[in-house]
């Protein structure tokens, strides 16, 4: 499985993948199947919005739009509130060479 975890080196409690329009399906869905209900609607058990979801090289994220990913980027997903986030490979990249950034190999 390509799920990896990632963060500072002081806290690496994020959940991450990285991205490519050529990945294998199981490890997308199972990134997908990290990203909770309560990431959409905190206030609520019961939402009507979809669970943001990434498809077809795009992260939907319920009322907010849409991001689309470009190939290496990392997909990230906090455990603490199911809610996903980008980040450029480029700039892991620069910020993993300052040792402020890390993820499991």
């Amino acid at each position: 499985m390509a799920l990896k975890t990632g963060g500072t080196p002081a806290n690496s409690s994020l959940n991450c993948i990285q991205w490519f329009s050529a990945m294998n399906k199981q490890d997308l869905a199972a990134f997908n199947a990290l990203i909770t209900y309560a990431a959409v609607d905190a206030e609520s058990a019961v939402t009507t919005k979809p669970i943001p979801t990434v498809s077809q090289g795009i992260l939907y994220l319920s009322g907010r739009g849409q991001i689309k990913l470009t190939e290496g980027d990392w997909l990230y997903v906090d455990p603490a509130t199911g809610w996903p986030f980008v980040v450029p490979n480029v700039a892991v990249g620069a910020i993993a060479s300052g040792k402020n950034f890390e993820h499991s190999a």
